[in-house]
């Protein structure tokens, strides 16, 4: 087919192709955008996903498609508009890795690469270097009540890593822009190209000869429908003097579910505990203006946790 930028493109198949009520983009223009930003281009290696909101994977699963292994990352990685983070790439590879047992590929510059590489060993398997650790417990604390994060990272539910615990490379392959800024995605004989131009800020994808999509680097941080829960009431919420409202119930995996957070309420003033990606559009829903809320209480940071923040 001929896209909008005259070049030829593949229509996805109806097996891999994110299809949803207020998605932009088209088949016939070599993309297509979803719900909660990210933009995905059916390839003969499988989807490529470009720029990763918060909770995208519940954008795929709740239209039947396949969640991509493959995602880039060019650019402005936080959006300050959504306050959002734009590469939050932690749950596609935790659902690949341990539900489908497969790894992501992550396209992105070397200086990123680097820098992702040094967060997520952190963020999987606890800091390198131990010997602060006494800084984080009473003087009281014996160290066997300390974290054994070696033993822990052997204990993640899958018996190929009983006896050497897991690394990054276990769960994902970096792919680099070169100095043309150009990446080569390959498996067997099937080669696609991503290429940006730093210059227009557009991104080209070539699978084998044939240009298949075209389209602004900006588009990745675009959201194609406004969300049910933006829509706000009428009526402004009156809060009690103790209580609770529930901002989700569920948690990172549910397609259709909102992930767990909570406002706890006192002295009618709001206490949120862990705010979920998405939390001011839902406050905004029920009717709860932002100045009743005083302090945010993190368990932890992942993103199902602390996305909602700002």
């Amino acid at each position: 087919m001929a896209c909008c930028c005259g070049h030829s493109t593949v229509e996805p198949s109806d097996a891999t192709a994110p299809r949803r009520r207020g998605q932009g983009g088209s088949a016939s223009a070599g993309y297509i955008e979803l719900e909660h930003g990210g933009v995905v281009v059916a390839t003969s290696l499988g989807n490529v996903q470009f720029g990763i909101p918060p909770e995208t994977i519940k954008d795929s699963m709740r239209t039947g498609a396949q969640v991509p292994t493959f995602f880039v990352v060019f650019g402005e990685m936080f959006d300050r508009r959504s306050c959002l983070n734009f590469a939050e790439f932690e749950f596609p590879t935790y659902y690949n890795f341990f539900i489908k047992k497969q790894k992501v590929t992550l396209v992105v510059e070397d200086a990123i690469a680097r820098r992702m590489r040094t967060i997520f060993r952190e963020t999987l398997l606890g800091p390198e270097d131990t010997s602060t650790l006494a800084a984080d417990f009473p003087r009281t604390t014996p160290k066997d009540a300390w974290p054994m994060f070696e033993v822990e990272g052997r204990d993640l539910g899958d018996p190929r890593y009983k006896e050497t615990p897991l690394t990054v490379d276990d769960l994902i392959d970096f792919v680099v822009f070169d100095e043309d800024y150009v990446a080569t995605l390959t498996r067997g004989e099937a080669q696609v190209k991503i290429r940006v131009n730093p210059v227009t800020q557009v991104f080209t994808v070539t699978d084998g000869t044939a240009q298949i999509a075209e389209f602004p680097v900006a588009l990745q941080c675009n959201r194609s429908a406004r969300p049910d829960e933006e829509v706000a009431l009428t009526t402004l919420f009156v809060p009690p003097v103790f209580g609770v409202t529930f901002i989700g119930t569920s948690h990172g995996f549910d397609p259709n579910g909102r992930t767990s957070g909570f406002v706890l309420w006192i002295g009618r003033r709001g206490v949120i505990v862990d705010p979920p990606p998405y939390t001011s559009h839902v406050l905004t829903a029920l009717g709860i203006a932002p100045r009743l809320i005083d302090s945010v209480i993190l368990s932890h940071c992942h993103a199902d946790h602390d996305a909602g923040s700002f």
